[in-house]
Order: structure tokens, then sequence, then C-alpha cells
């Protein structure tokens, strides 16, 4: 299955960003990446684009084998313009994301995205742009239709990449969402988008301050305000039990807050709601794994699961 062109609206929207110095510099000819010795070629224009980010985009790209894959790069010139700041948070970012990747490759975990290798991006032979290469998906988790043993598989997945991720490498992935799960043709369920992913107990002495992901309508309440050095503290496997219930809970049919809504305080209390065939024990369930305070939750995303498996 091909990942079809993204909708003109959204691609015109991301380009819209980009400032026109760079634009005039990108679109309309082949951008070619080495990874490895081999090259990755792709083009800013709407049949490449696959979608975007706060701060990043997404590219189809091929290889020399003519291997369909992902191109990742920050917006060009958008976060690299007059302020040093930013600049030094995505590049971080991005470091942070294709050294995760890296370290993942060696265990191929199923729900963590086959990773090819990073390189750069040249623009006029000047500017260069850090880019990841990665596998490519069908479609998002948000897109997916599942029926009841499709969300159970789906839940089982993700926990298990979860408890891989902070078992094996120590990190959490606190803005953990329906668009950042993908699901690949055979079905399997894939962390795709784990650059945000947080260091249980911070960064370490002499490492810069990590960028604690957050969505507003799926992270968890604790992480929404505060100083690194105070999220950093309630960075958790809780986290993610309040995403993944939440996420579940929307995939069963459920309301999910609107943005508005969050800002309104609605995430001040348990957002679980009855829904029409849905059981009084798996509500309960998912009231617990969306529970205002985490140390009412479920202890980690696998015993949320089982518990949720439990109750159907």
């Amino acid at each position: 299955m091909e990942v079809k062109a993204t909708p003109k609206p959204e691609f015109d929207i991301a380009l819209a960003r980009i400032p026109r110095e760079y634009l005039e510099k990108l679109q309309n000819q082949d951008l070619n990446i080495d990874i490895n010795g081999s090259t990755i070629s792709t083009r800013l224009d709407g049949e490449h684009f696959v979608g975007a980010g706060e701060t990043a985009i997404v590219l189809k790209g091929r290889t020399d084998s003519e291997k369909t894959v992902a191109v990742k790069i920050p917006f060009p010139g958008l976060e690299f313009k007059n302020n040093t700041v930013k600049q030094a948070r995505i590049l971080n970012e991005f470091e942070s994301e294709a050294n995760l990747l890296a370290a993942c490759r060696q265990d191929n975990h199923p729900a963590i995205p086959v990773f090819y290798g990073e390189g750069k991006i040249a623009i006029a032979g000047q500017t260069e742009i850090p880019v990841i290469v990665r596998e490519l998906f069908p479609t998002t988790l948000e897109n997916a239709n599942l029926d009841l043993n499709g969300i159970k598989r789906m839940a089982e997945e993700v926990a298990s990449g979860l408890e891989y991720l902070s078992a094996t490498h120590g990190k959490i992935v606190t803005d953990l969402n329906p668009d950042n799960i993908n699901q690949r043709e055979d079905g399997s369920i894939v962390l795709s988008d784990i650059g945000l992913s947080a260091t249980i107990g911070g960064a370490g002495p002499g490492k810069p301050k990590e960028e604690i992901g957050y969505d507003e309508i799926y992270s968890a309440p604790e992480l929404a305000k505060g100083t690194y050095e105070e999220l950093v503290k309630n960075v958790s496997p809780r986290n993610e039990v309040y995403s993944l219930a939440l996420i579940i809970y929307h995939k069963l049919g459920g309301r999910i807050p609107t943005v508005m809504d969050v800002q309104m305080g609605v995430k001040d209390v348990n957002l679980i709601k009855e829904i029409s065939g849905i059981s009084a024990e798996t509500l309960a369930v998912l009231k617990k794994g969306t529970s205002v305070k985490p140390e009412d939750r479920y202890a980690s995303p696998g015993e949320f699961v089982e518990a949720f498996e439990k109750s159907l």
C-alpha cells in the first residue's frame, strides 16, 4: 500500500511556514541525502509530502534500491533564523531522536520504526538541514479503522513498545497521541515519533535540558505546567498510562476534549463518560487509567492493558 498524497490544503499550510528564500531553493528540484553510502532522493512537492508537525516536515523518499522511506526534516529556515535558542532546541531534539532510534535498531523491537540513518540536505551548497530517514507507514492510528480486536492488538503493541523504551533506554513518551502512533500494512502498530521522549530522572549532569513533549489533549495533566526541574519529577510510566487510556477511550467511541475544552480546565476532572455498548467494568478501567492524580493510575502501560483486556 502506498502512502497517498496528502490533501493540498495541508501541503499549502506547510509551505506557508517556510521562508521564501528557502522555498525558492528547495522546490522543484531533487533533494538528495547520503545515508551510509546510499542516496535517498525526495522532493518538496505535494506528491512527496506525508505530513507536518510543529517543528518538522515529513517527505516520502526513495533509496537507490527503490525502497520507499520517510524523510523527516525541520521546517527549512523557520527555526534557524535569528533564534539560536529555538535552533539549539530543535537540533537537540533531532539528535536525541536519531540517537534513540540508532540505539533501538539492534534490538529490532516491532513497535519501534526501522531506522535507516541520519544525514543532511544542503540548500544551494550552503545551509545544511539535518535529516532523519526511517520507515514509512501507510496510516496513523487517528485514521485507522479498528474493531474491538484491533483496539486490543493496538493496546498490547503500544504498551509493549512503551515498556521496552522505559526498561531498556529509560525513556517515557510524554506526548503519546493517535498521530504519533502508526499502522503498518500488516496491521502491526508502531510508535512513529519518539523524538521528545523524556529521560526518567532527567537528562543527567552536564547534558542539555530535554524538551518534555506535551500534547494538549492526550498528555497527562501533571505535565502541563512547570519548569523543567518541576516537570522532570513528574515523568513516569503513569504519564503513558493516561495517554493510552484516553486513546483507547477515543477509539471505542468516547468523546475526547477539544483544545478549547482543555484550556477551560476540563482535564481537572476525569474525562471518561458512558459509551454505548461498553461495559461498566471497562469504563472503570479507563477511569482509573485517566485519573487526574498519577498515583491513582495503573503503574505501567502493561498493567493497564492487562486490566483493560480482562474487563472486556
